[in-house]
């Protein structure tokens, strides 16, 4: 009977897309990359524990735990930054960064003593003792990171305004703010290029103009206003425009488009979409 009632269970667990989690190798590139900061760190691993993960070679959850004293913290900081981790602003931990591959790594302080967990998640699920999402969200700019930026986003920030002028839509003051060289927190995304992890930049807004907007002339208008030094790549289909104005600034591909879409419902109503995208190309480390 137990026997039956553990198969039963199994294959109900199998069904719900769950196998038993086992503990497992640490992967060498996590264990590599934590050592170069906390030499004495203590490992542990084991599988996703999901049918979709069963490969335990490489689809794993893998921690490490470490203590130093809490005047230690910044030379960590220093010492992960260098070797291509990303701060990040948080108000629950001392100290949060993410890393290639899904990397976390957190520290914790309790008088002159900090506690330090780093995670590697390579599972298609978050597991229930991992390091919590909200920590990590908010990428903090390192200074090679803010001298870059700042170099990047005024152009690229002034020609999507102008974007905004020749369509009639004033842009978000927030998302698009005049009165600093820093891009916005909204601007800052997490990335991978390789062996490459850092920050792009990277901001999307949409507003609607009105239905009366044919949309032909506006687009010519738009292409007509891509600033000198950007090239430019149009596209009109119908009531349906693409502008793309493109840059290499401070070494780094940035492409500022345009969409324009109306259309008319079976009902009747007509709506016209206005769409402005920011994208970099290159992922900036933050070493």
């Amino acid at each position: 009977m137990k026997k039956r009632a553990a198969s039963v269970l199994a294959g109900l667990l199998l069904a719900a897309g769950c196998t038993e989690s086992q503990p497992t190798e640490v992967p060498a590139d996590f264990e590599g990359a934590v050592r170069a900061l906390l030499a004495d760190a203590t490992f542990g691993a084991r599988t996703c524990g999901a049918a979709l993960d069963a490969d335990p070679g490489s689809k794993v959850f893998a921690w490490a735990d470490a203590a130093l004293p809490a005047t230690g913290v910044d030379r960590l900081r220093a010492a992960a930054v260098a070797a291509g981790w990303q701060p990040q602003v948080t108000d629950r931990y001392a100290l949060a960064l993410t890393g290639r591959d899904n990397r976390r790594l957190a520290v914790t302080l309790d008088g002159d003593r900090a506690t330090v967990r780093a995670e590697s998640n390579r599972c298609s699920t978050q597991p229930t003792e991992a390091l919590p999402d909200d920590a990590f969200t908010r990428p903090e700019l390192t200074a090679a990171q803010r001298a870059t930026l700042t170099a990047v986003f005024p152009p690229v920030r002034d020609m999507a305004l102008w974007f905004g002028v020749v369509a009639g839509v004033d842009l978000d003051a927030a998302l698009f703010p005049v009165d600093t060289d820093e891009p916005p927190p909204a601007w800052l995304t997490t990335c991978q290029d390789g062996d490459r992890f850092g920050l792009r930049l990277a901001a999307d807004t949409s507003t609607t103009l009105p239905a009366s907007t044919d949309v032909p002339p506006v687009h010519e208008q738009l292409v007509a206003a891509v600033r000198e030094g950007w090239s430019v790549t149009p596209k009109l289909a119908g009531q349906r425009s693409w502008v793309d104005a493109e840059q290499v600034i401070a070494g780094h591909p940035v492409t500022v488009s345009s969409f324009l879409d109306k259309r008319t419902s079976t009902a009747g109503q007509t709506t016209v979409r206005f769409d402005v995208r920011v994208a970099m190309a290159d992922c900036v480390p933050p070493g």
